[in-house]
């Protein structure tokens, strides 16, 4: 007995020696390696070990790596450093300081925003764009600057009349422009929470629901400066002292507004933008009927409170101006996994939602499928890495409450592109109308029809192409699909326009799969155009 002892914990020491690889054929196959070499020595005799049959011994071993293997499985996180080294220079580019401003959410958290170009209140502003990025980025990154930069840039003079949308046209000056606001995730950036943990969809839509009401009725507002912080943290400030300045002012009526999202964000855009339009159409009912001297039995409540009052907007009125979405490599539709391993899954991440994913569980994506340059890729994965000085990106495995937390997201989007259910609201729709508060539609609800413009790259090895084929094939609209042309569908669009109800899905060849990154110039070109109702396939197409 005592030299099974003696084998198992030489078994232990090479399961040790592998946990790294964190491969399940690795370190079963160290465990047979071990008992065979104990049976060429002879140990124990023919029988076994101690009168343990070699059976016994045999599932010992597969047992005990199997365990091992769990524990790897659970790692926790890990602050060491890219292990990747690039031979090239890496670009000598930093994030962004912390902002002053920030908004605190739901959930208690502050989330830190920028606003950039004219203030929406101003005549100098032809409308807001809201933006986001996707899982594991963040909006102070120096590349994401250069997108954000491109948008609130001054707007030339707009089309002719026939060209533009007649909502929010306020003359041609050439210093006119949109209102860029932008805001991280929690968990993302400087904003406080769990770093790169999104396990509830329905929170981050919530947060950008927030965001806007606040941007819309002048609610945000500069701060004093926050004592300085290390870069690369995200550990909360001490209270700031009182603001000293008053609150900007609210968006006017008519003003345009559109919500803009990458990946993960493309996704709670759509859901959000589902949201948004179901509430333009109650509110315009309620204003409606106040227009005829009536009132409503939900007068004065709207979907969010508070407004600077005067000619600006108040209360949930800013919904009427909702004009769009534009979803940038969205994510949409992702594997089927079978009901036992999905069953599993939850479980784990229920259970253990910080804890990473091991690589062995992982799908490979090599970084240039995300990236097109090779400076751009090195700074990512060396300098924006978490634990690194100045890094805010993540960079590592995925966490297991995440991993749920995007198929739960996705499942969202799938249900509403979905065909009608008979009898909605029993069965799984109404379960799932049940987890979110009835937020976000049963089983036979479908997506809501608005403006959306989908770019994508028909290569992107992150999501899938075909989830956004799908997205602008199956969107229920008032007018049928007039056909398709080339790589782009239109559903009664000509020209390529969106407008009304309508969606445009244009592919970016070649552009892999952080379009705000790789293609920033052409990305906000698109964007502008669809925000002022010019030709978004002939704006989004190369110089």
């Amino acid at each position: 007995m005592t030299q099974y002892v003696i084998w198992v914990d030489e078994f232990a020491a090479s399961v040790r020696q592998r946990l790294e690889e964190d491969s399940v054929p690795r370190i079963v196959a160290d465990g047979l390696a071990g008992l065979a070499a104990m049976m060429s020595r002879g140990v124990g005799g023919v029988g076994g070990v101690g009168g343990v049959g070699w059976p016994t011994l045999l599932l010992a071993a597969v047992v005990g790596a199997l365990v091992h293997h769990l524990l790897a499985l659970l790692r926790r996180e890990e602050h060491a450093g890219p292990a990747k080294r690039y031979a090239d220079p890496v670009p000598a580019w930093s994030n962004r300081p912390r902002p002053t401003t920030y908004f605190v959410n739901g959930r208690g958290q502050r989330l830190y925003y920028e606003l950039r170009g004219p203030d929406p209140g101003s005549s100098a502003c032809r409308g807001v764009i809201f933006v986001n990025v996707g899982y594991s980025a963040h909006v102070m990154r120096p590349t994401v600057g250069k997108f954000l930069d491109a948008l609130a840039r001054p707007v030339p003079s707009p089309s002719p009349p026939e060209r533009r949308r007649e909502i929010g046209a306020v003359g041609d000056a050439e210093s006119e422009g949109f209102c860029v606001a932008t805001f991280d995730w929690a968990g993302a950036g400087y904003s406080e929470g769990v770093r790169c943990l999104y396990d509830d969809h329905v929170g981050l839509v919530a947060d950008l629901e927030t965001f806007v009401q606040l941007v819309m009725t002048g609610q945000c507002r500069p701060q004093a400066p926050a004592s300085q912080q290390q870069r690369g943290t995200t550990a909360p400030p001490p209270p700031p002292p009182p603001a000293t300045t008053r609150p900007g002012a609210a968006a006017r009526p008519g003003l345009p507004w559109v919500v803009v999202g990458q990946s993960m964000a493309g996704g709670v855009a759509l859901l959000f933008s589902h949201e948004a339009s179901g509430r333009k159409e109650m509110v315009g009912m309620a204003k409606r009927l106040r227009a005829a001297g009536l009132r409503t039995a939900s007068e004065g409540k709207g979907s969010g409170s508070g407004g600077s009052g005067g000619k600006g907007q108040t209360g949930a009125d800013y919904y009427c101006d909702f004009a769009g979405c534009v979803a940038l490599a969205p994510l949409v539709t992702l594997s089927k996994l079978p009901p036992p391993v999905m069953a599993v899954l939850t479980w784990v991440a229920a259970w253990f939602p910080h804890r990473l994913v091991p690589r062995a569980l992982e799908v490979p994506i090599p970084d240039d499928a995300t990236w097109l340059k090779d400076s751009v890729i090195a700074w990512h994965m060396t300098h924006d890495v978490w634990g690194v000085p100045g890094g805010l990106g993540w960079g590592r495995a995925m966490r297991w409450g995440s991993a749920v937390g995007l198929i739960a997201l996705s499942d969202a989007l799938v249900a509403l592109l979905g065909p009608p259910v008979p009898g909605g609201g029993k069965g799984a729709g109404a379960k799932r109308k049940a987890r979110d508060g009835g937020r976000l539609g049963g089983a036979a609800e479908r997506l809501a029809a608005f403006p959306l413009v989908v770019l994508h790259d028909p290569g992107d090895r992150i999501t899938a192409f075909s989830g956004s084929r799908l997205l602008v094939d199956r969107q229920d609209r008032p007018v049928p699909p007039t056909g398709a042309s080339g790589t782009e569908l239109r559903h009664g669009a000509s020209g390529g326009e969106a407008v009304g109800g309508e969606a445009v899905l244009v592919a970016m060849e070649g552009c892999r799969h952080d379009l705000m990154v790789n293609e920033p110039e052409r990305v906000a070109r698109a964007v502008l155009a669809f925000a002022t109702g010019d030709d978004v396939h002939d704006a989004a197409g190369p110089l």
